[in-house]
């Protein structure tokens, strides 16, 4: 039962595992987005991220058109998971929850090394 609320708690969040097609692109080849405030995005984000917060992801739906893949950030993974969710329901995919700042710059890091 324990595994099972596991299991359940990790796909509603939308960290599962990311699909083979994914996993050949790396985030630096990503449309990098911060869906924090304005505010958060000004103290500090991920070096080529653009901040569009989840308020206004449905007014910039065609920034995100023929991209790749799209990584959403913010400061926990909730705000991204809302945001994964709005635009995989407007065709936009593969969408990536990158989870949180200090997680999305860490990703960059270890695929740049490899």
């Amino acid at each position: 039962m324990r595994t099972m609320v596991l299991f359940s708690t990790v796909l509603f969040f939308g960290w599962a595992a990311p699909t083979t097609a994914q996993q050949k692109i790396t985030y630096a080849e990503s449309f990098l987005v911060d869906v924090r405030t304005p505010k958060e995005f000004q103290h500090g984000s991920v070096e080529g991220a653009v901040n569009i917060p989840l308020g206004t992801i449905k007014e910039h739906l065609s920034e995100f058109e023929n991209k790749k893949q799209v990584v959403v950030f913010c400061h926990s993974g909730i705000r991204a998971m809302f945001a994964k969710g709005i635009l995989n329901r407007k065709g936009i995919k593969p969408v990536v929850n990158g989870g949180n700042v200090p997680r999305v710059n860490r990703k960059l890091k270890k695929q740049a090394s490899s």
